[in-house]
C-alpha cells in the first residue's frame, strides 16, 4: 500500500522520535516510552494513521487514542485519554494521541510528550498555539518538545499556512505596544 508523501514524512519523523526517547514521566524519571501527538483535521485519515503507526512504527494499537467530535468526545472520555497518556507505570495507557481540533483545548497531554506532529493546522494563529500547548506546557519535564509541520508544496496547505502567518503578523502589529500606530 502506498503512503502519501505527507504521511510518509510524518512516519519517518515519528520513527526517528521513537528511536531516541527523551521523555520525562509524571514521576520525574526518564522513560523509554515515547509520547507523541498527531493533529489531523481530516477524520477519515485518523484510522489510517493509527494503522500506519501500528504496522510501521510498532506502536501497539491499544496504545493509540483518537479524539474527535465522534470518538472520545464526552468530558469523561477525554479525561480518560488524558489520564491514560499522562499516567505512570500501569496507569500509562497511551503513547500516542491522534486528534483534530477537539483536542485544542481542555486536555492536558504534557507528561512526557516529546513530539507534536501537525498534518493540518487550524485557521487561526491561536489554534496552532493551542495545539502546541497540549504538550509544550508547564508540567512537561521533557527538556525539548519537537514540533513538526507538514505542508505539501503546491497544495492548499501552503496557501492556508500563508494566510495563518499573515493573520499572526497582523495581530502582532495590532498588539505591539511599541508599534507605529498603524497596521499595514
Amino acid at each position: 500500500v502506498s503512503v502519501p508523501p505527507k504521511l510518509a514524512a510524518m512516519l519517518e519523523n515519528f520513527q526517528n522520535e521513537q528511536a531516541s526517547p527523551r521523555g520525562i514521566d509524571a514521576s520525574g524519571k526518564a522513560t523509554s516510552v515515547v509520547k507523541q501527538i498527531v493533529f489531523c483535521d481530516i477524520l477519515p485519515l485518523h484510522n489510517k494513521i493509527k494503522r500506519l503507526l501500528t504496522r510501521r512504527a510498532g506502536v501497539p494499537s491499544s496504545a493509540i487514542a483518537i479524539i474527535t467530535g465522534r470518538t472520545n468526545n464526552t468530558p469523561d472520555e477525554i479525561l480518560a485519554v488524558q489520564d491514560g497518556f499522562n499516567g505512570v507505570g500501569e496507569d500509562s495507557k497511551y503513547q500516542t494521541v491522534i486528534a483534530n481540533e477537539k483536542a485544542e483545548v481542555g486536555i492536558n497531554l504534557q507528561k512526557g510528550t516529546q513530539a507534536i506532529h501537525h498534518l493540518t493546522i487550524g485557521w487561526t494563529p491561536d489554534s496552532l498555539e493551542q495545539r502546541n500547548g497540549r504538550g509544550v506546557r508547564q508540567g512537561n519535564a521533557t527538556e525539548r518538545v519537537n514540533l513538526y509541520y507538514y505542508d505539501a508544496d503546491g497544495t492548499f496547505d501552503t496557501s492556508k499556512r500563508s494566510m495563518v502567518n499573515k493573520k499572526a503578523d497582523w495581530i502582532g502589529q495590532v498588539m505591539d505596544v511599541n508599534g507605529t500606530g498603524s497596521v499595514s
